[in-house]
């Protein structure tokens, strides 16, 4: 889950300073435009001084009676998020512990999200992605899940593999996939291209990819470039 919230003028934003391209970059294009209602709302839940990463956005966006869970290895980074969590409000847990091992363990029989954003520092996140999408389709069939990856670059094969294994541990659920690209200089460490596999998301989710892709593209990088795929559609 990470840290929640990143100072910009921390020692870890400076090594690579890739809000610069990101977030900053799309701040100064979005000015005075009228702008899509997701690209609004991700800039209205931004601070001043911190980035407010994808665990801090996902506790933002929880309504009443929604309940986050969020799981972070690292005891030090978990006690970070803790104390973000907690400034931003809302009915969360933090648990320090393997993402993977405590969602299997989680009894829930309504419906809900589980996102997953691994580092893919090793080889393996691909095989306990897909052990944990088919623990999900067997024991809480009800959830739908999201699953960050990197793209290009070197990682095609890997992207694949992904895909593959997702499609075969979730069976017929309908997977669908999105990704967006934004042009630069591939001999940089910056990351210029991800995706989402996305497994049974909501009626009309691809349409409103559709919609927001492109523009969220431009705003970013003229030029950049996105894809929205459905890979199983029942």
């Amino acid at each position: 889950a990470g840290r929640g919230l990143y100072a910009f003028g921390s020692e870890e934003a400076s090594m690579l300073s890739e809000f610069e391209d990101g977030y900053h970059m799309l701040r100064a294009r979005a000015e005075g435009r009228e702008l899509h209602a997701d690209i609004a709302a991700y800039l209205a839940a931004q601070l001043s001084d911190e980035y407010v990463g994808s665990a801090a956005l996902a506790a933002l966006a929880l309504r009443e009676g929604d309940r986050g869970v969020f799981f972070e290895r690292d005891s030090e980074c978990a006690a970070a998020l803790t104390d973000a969590l907690t400034r931003l409000g809302g009915a969360f847990t933090v648990e320090a512990r393997d993402g993977y091992a405590g969602t299997k363990k989680l009894r829930i029989s309504t419906r809900g999200l589980v996102f997953v954003d691994p580092p893919y520092q090793s080889g393996s996140d691909t095989d306990l992605i897909a052990a944990l999408c088919g623990h999900l389709k067997q024991y809480w069939r009800a959830a739908r899940i999201a699953v960050w990856y990197p793209r290009g670059d070197g990682a095609d094969a890997r992207t694949e593999r992904l895909r593959h294994e997702v499609l075969a541990a979730t069976g017929e659920f309908d997977v669908l996939d999105a990704h967006l690209t934004v042009p630069g200089d591939a001999s940089t460490t910056r990351l210029r291209s991800s995706g989402m596999l996305l497994v049974q998301p909501p009626y009309g989710f691809d349409a409103d990819l559709e919609s927001l892709l492109p523009e969220l593209a431009e705003l970013l990088a003229p030029g950049g470039s996105w894809g929205v795929e459905w890979l199983r559609r029942g």
